[in-house]
């Protein structure tokens, strides 16, 4: 082959390897650099005129022990290949994860006289794979969550029913210490009910439930985790002013706070002021950082500041993409605000940042007011009791099915006290049963979803074929049952635990 054939040859060599995707390292025998391609270059941020004859240990990330380093020197110097991944570190100090494949040139004698390294950043596929691995446990954990959630709902129905009724028997003695005491035994459940709703919706992606909410009493309420779980030296501060009501689901707005205030204290180093804010705005036309749309109208802002690092404004444009992370090396997944991006889109609202590099950062949800009221329904006692006439309760006949006994016990309890006759079963093919025996004697069937041997949904089907007349009130112990579709004879589907003020206005609905 002539010279020019030889150059030819490694020109082409050459062009072949610099065109390929993968970053390539030639290096002597001695682990010093020879060349390295283009890609190489955009992996490691160092040009070839930076690492020629450095060792490559230039790169390395501390991730690895000398054992490992050990096991892959041994094995590249008695002429194998070594394939493995490592984690290594860029010219800026990021990390990433790398999948290398080193092969020894040998030469007539046997002798290596080079190294030649294949790399390929495969961080994004190990992120990738980290977050279905957390999906899938965050799966397990839901599945075991509602299980235990249903148990729990029932208990906590009976526990609550049951005070409800003694509180109501007591108001006639006047015994006020009794009063408080069944008072803070409600009050208690109604907390306990409100934790497992929250457990339900931070473990799965479960039904979220928009109401009308008052963003200060949110923020008051989270303000007090906050104040219990970050550092003592990170001092929260609140600015609170009157606002109208928005149209939220108040467990994302917890989520949502705590996540940007765990984010100011990360961004603080654990140590400075955060300051959450809410107040009133008419905005005429605003860019959202997240989604880039414009907005305008009626807002509550949600604001939450920090004195920490601050953010470029190259960076302000990344932030809300999946994995983009300013702490790469101290953990960050670069999934908080891009979380935020979907739960505040969710909420019609809209987000911006505000920074100074060095001084302090700025996040405002921009929320849209709630001209409607959409909160639970509140009905007074009394006239929930005189909204039916007595007469016409006396002669309404209401089956109630639940295999859990106290719950079944209880509800008939306060609908006879609500002056309905009422008959309870605790296994649901008793109860059809009864049904079939006598079709036209109920008004209405109460029953629990979720029962052995047959279920509430499959009982409302069978009810139906009998007698489509009857309308059922279906319970369940689970939180996400509202959106689901049923038979036309199931009215409505109630969450346990509920207040008795709910059930009787819902049984009001139904029947009248």
């Amino acid at each position: 082959m002539s010279n020019t054939e030889n150059e030819e040859s490694i020109d082409l060599f050459k062009q072949a390897l610099e065109a390929t995707a993968d970053g390539v390292v030639i290096t002597h025998g001695n682990g010093n650099i020879l060349w390295v391609n283009h890609a190489y270059e955009r992996l490691t941020g160092y040009s070839l005129s930076e690492v020629k004859g450095v060792n490559p240990r230039i790169l390395k990330s501390g991730k690895q022990d000398p054992v490992f380093y050990k096991d892959l020197w041994s094995t590249i110097s008695s002429g194998k290949v070594w394939n493995g991944e490592l984690w290594n570190k860029r010219k800026d100090h990021s990390l990433y994860l790398e999948e290398q494949s080193i092969t020894p040139v040998l030469n007539e004698s046997g002798a290596v006289t080079h190294y030649i390294a294949i790399k390929r950043d495969v961080t994004n596929q190990f992120q990738l794979q980290n977050q279905l691995n957390k999906a899938q446990r965050i799966e397990a954990i839901g599945n075991l969550t509602a299980g235990v959630a249903h148990n729990f709902n029932n208990k906590l129905a009976s526990i609550l029913g049951y005070a409800e009724l003694a509180n109501e028997e007591v108001q006639q003695y006047s015994n006020e210490e009794l009063i408080d005491y069944l008072n803070e035994i409600m009050v208690a459940g109604k907390l306990a009910r409100d934790l497992v709703r929250q457990m339900m919706s931070f473990s799965r992606n479960d039904i979220h439930e928009i109401k009308s909410v008052q963003l200060s009493e949110v923020i008051k309420s989270t303000v007090k985790i906050l104040s219990s779980t970050l550092p003592s030296s990170v001092k929260i501060l609140t600015q609170l002013h009157d606002v109208p009501d928005v149209s939220v689901d108040p467990v994302r707005m917890h989520q949502m706070i705590l996540s940007l205030a765990v984010n100011s204290s990360d961004a603080m180093d654990g140590k400075g002021v955060i300051i959450i804010g809410v107040y009133e705005e008419s905005v005429k036309s605003e860019m959202c950082n997240s989604c880039h749309e414009t907005f305008y109208g009626d807002y509550v802002v949600l604001t939450v500041q920090d004195t920490g690092k601050g953010i470029s404004s190259e960076d302000i444009e990344k932030i809300f993409l999946p994995f983009f992370t300013t702490r790469q090396n101290e953990g960050g997944t670069g999934m908080g605000l891009s979380a935020l991006h979907g739960m505040i889109h969710d909420q019609k609202g809209h987000v911006q940042v505000e920074s100074t590099l060095g001084q302090s950062t700025e996040l405002k949800l921009y929320l849209p007011v709630a001209h409607t009221a959409t909160g639970n329904i509140e009905v007074n006692t009394e006239e929930s009791q005189n909204a039916i006439d007595k007469n016409v309760k006396e002669h309404i006949s209401i089956m109630v099915v639940d295999d859990e006994a106290s719950v079944a016990n209880v509800l008939a309890e306060i609908l006879r006290h609500y002056g309905y006759y009422i008959e309870v079963e605790t296994n649901s093919k008793s109860a059809l049963i009864k049904f079939s025996e006598n079709p036209s004697k109920y008004d209405l069937l109460i029953t629990d979803k979720e029962m052995p041997h047959l279920d509430g949904i499959e009982l409302s089907r069978l009810v139906s074929d009998i007698n489509k007349s009857v309308p059922v009130l279906l319970m369940s112990g689970h939180s996400s049952e509202k959106d689901e579709h049923y038979s036309e004879n199931i009215k409505t589907v109630l969450t346990k635990p509920f207040e008795t003020t709910e059930l009787i206005e819902v049984i009001k609905n139904i029947i009248l």
